[in-house]
């Protein structure tokens, strides 16, 4: 993140309803400066990892766990925040996320640190996340003044202007989705796991949906090795989340694992021996970002 206002962030074209994912994550500092890792719906259920470079604030090293069903923020009292004993900025940590039908837990090195049950939610301000979902992963600029106050506040103050840029590494995003399906489809708008269907293919009476995303300038990491899947680098140029209707929707059916291999997207992105080196660059300004295709 090199200047205000700025968000540079990846995610998988690919969707998922429920499953295991590990980040190995070194978060950015800064006053203001939020990394994020985050599953996101096309009905705007949401699961949060946020990390505030100055740890929101607070005395030690602190970062924030979350969720949100259909996007209702109710009062905004579904955030727990953990202090893990160490400083997130300063070395890689394994952060998890384990979501199934009935409940979701955050953990980090193999501890878990948050545990939801279904059971305890409600059909209000805590709706249980349950609908097929795109994994984001990223840093934005909470603290920028033309920010609402609130949102300052929480991200723990105004951005330090005078500390740019900040920057997060990511190790490695692995994702096992709980089933494989080679498409999602509503069959209404209601939002809830019992609307999608897990689909092996298209019904012949519909044709593919659009992606998400339309992508260009696809570069490849590279020769694939025996025991490895070949990945892309997509650059963006424009999106669309979509909404939930009847439309089928990609679905993840593979672990997303990057490949060591040395790429340069010239927009900021990096391919290295320790993964994906998120650095803000010029394509971002224009709204655009890289994808990772599963």
């Amino acid at each position: 993140m090199q200047k205000r206002g700025d968000a540079p962030y990846i995610w998988t074209s690919g969707y998922f309803q429920y499953g295991h994912v590990d980040v190995v994550l070194q978060t950015a500092p800064g006053v203001g400066v939020i990394t994020a890792a985050v599953l996101f719906s096309d009905t705007l259920d949401e699961i949060d990892l946020e990390f505030s470079g100055n740890y929101y604030g607070a005395s030690t090293p602190t970062f924030e766990t979350n969720y949100f069903g259909k996007g209702v923020t109710g009062t905004y009292d579904r955030s727990k925040n953990v202090s893990p004993g160490f400083n997130m900025t300063a070395g890689f940590h394994t952060y998890t996320l384990d979501w199934t039908a009935d409940s979701l837990t955050w953990s980090v090195d193999g501890t878990v640190v948050r545990t939801l049950l279904k059971e305890n939610c409600d059909d209000d301000a805590h709706q249980y996340p349950q609908t097929p979902s795109q994994f984001h992963i990223g840093v934005w600029d909470g603290g920028d003044p033309s920010n609402e106050p609130g949102v300052i506040q929480w991200a723990g103050g105004p951005t330090d202007l005078d500390g740019f840029p900040y920057t997060a590494y990511v190790k490695s995003v692995n994702i096992v989705p709980a089933s494989s399906c080679a498409y999602y489809n509503y069959t209404d708008t209601s939002g809830s796991s019992g609307s999608v269907q897990c689909l092996s293919a298209l019904p012949s009476s519909s044709t593919k949906a659009p992606a998400s995303t339309e992508s260009s300038s696809v570069l490849s990491t590279g020769p694939t090795e025996a025991g490895n899947v070949k990945r892309t680098i997509s650059i963006v140029t424009s999106g669309n989340s979509g909404s939930a209707t009847s439309s089928a929707r990609n679905a993840a059916t593979t672990n997303d694992i990057i490949d060591e291999a040395h790429v340069n997207c010239e927009v900021g992105i990096v391919l290295s021996e320790l993964g994906v080196y998120i650095q803000q660059g010029d394509l971002v300004k224009r709204q655009t970002c890289c994808l990772l295709e599963l």
